[in-house]
């Protein structure tokens, strides 16, 4: 995040399931979120994957509740009047989503 940033690039990263190996007793996103500023990552987290890669989507949105997200851009968007569509049919998104607009 850091380099990006120096550089005027915004460091975004979305995920598959493969992130979600687990290293070092944690999930390989998370180490890279954890090991970044969050005001230096935008973060946008994928409810299926993360779900795929065995995380629960809930507990992640809750635990990187501070992080820009693309959730954060879809209701600054809304709340502008841009219609961005959310996939509610996706396994885990109901509870997630209940978590983003919490925090």
């Amino acid at each position: 995040g850091q380099a990006a940033a120096a550089n005027g690039v915004v460091f975004s990263y979305h995920n598959h399931w493969d992130e979600c190996v687990k290293v070092d007793g944690d999930a390989a996103l998370c180490r890279m979120l954890d090991a970044n500023d969050p005001s230096q990552v935008f973060a946008e987290p994928d409810i299926c994957w993360l779900n795929r890669g065995g995380l629960n989507g809930a507990e992640f949105i809750t635990r990187y509740a501070g992080q820009p997200s693309a959730d954060n851009l879809r209701r600054r968007l809304s709340q502008l009047g841009v219609k961005s569509y959310v996939h509610y049919s996706i396994p885990g998104y109901p509870a997630a989503h209940q978590c983003y607009r919490r925090n």
